[in-house]
């Protein structure tokens, strides 16, 4: 009696794609369809960023300085909620995780192929905040963004790999703190990443 060879664990990989895809023609599917290619036989979590969505609300915050940084932070993190819809219109893959309860379905489970847009307040929101692990907890402030976030992502749910999808010139070689200085990623991510040296999470950059 002969056996086959054990079925291949996926793995799990995390995409952050820039929000500025949204407002280019064709830039989301242009970004994502030809890198999902790569990731066939993984479990890929989308998370898109919020562009000029989350532009706007810096703005705002110039010119009204006296609202908190905070409170702008988790505005910011809502509108992620909108930003992923959009995506998700235009590329629906395999679906989405869009609540809290969709989340802990997918903790308690072994990752299986298949590519799905996550919306941020599904792990990271202003009530959940203090259950994260203060040493994977972004700022809630400017410095941080999606690109934070999604390593936070990528933490939560012990990904093999977190890839950050950029539309500005890059190096894939560059380090977070590298990246940082350049202003292609938050410092946010840089600082977290470098806390988490031991960690077998692989990060790279990708021109989008």
């Amino acid at each position: 009696m002969s056996f086959g060879s054990s079925p291949r664990i996926a793995k799990r990989v995390v995409l952050k794609v820039g929000g500025a895809a949204l407002f280019h023609p064709g830039g989301v599917r242009k970004q994502i369809l030809p890198l999902l290619e790569e990731f066939q036989e993984d479990q890929v979590l989308l998370v898109a960023g919020g562009g000029d969505l989350v532009e706007s609300m810096r703005s705002i915050h110039r010119i009204y300085p006296e609202i908190s940084a905070d409170a702008m932070h988790w505005r910011c993190v809502e509108l992620l909620r909108h930003s992923m819809e959009i995506c998700h219109d235009l590329a629906p893959l395999s679906g989405a995780i869009r609540s809290a309860l969709d989340f802990q379905h997918l903790l308690s489970a072994a990752p299986t192929q298949g590519q799905r847009w996550i919306c941020v307040t599904s792990f990271y929101s202003r009530d959940s905040a203090d259950s994260i692990p203060e040493k994977w907890r972004p700022s809630s402030d400017w410095n941080t963004t999606t690109d934070a976030i999604a390593w936070l992502l990528a933490k939560m749910v012990s990904a093999d790999m977190l890839a950050l999808i950029k539309q500005c010139s890059i190096d894939p070689r560059w380090s977070m703190a590298e990246a940082a200085e350049r202003g292609v990623v938050d410092t946010e991510i840089a600082r977290l990443s470098a806390l988490d040296r031991e960690s077998s999470l692989r990060i790279t950059l990708r021109q989008g």
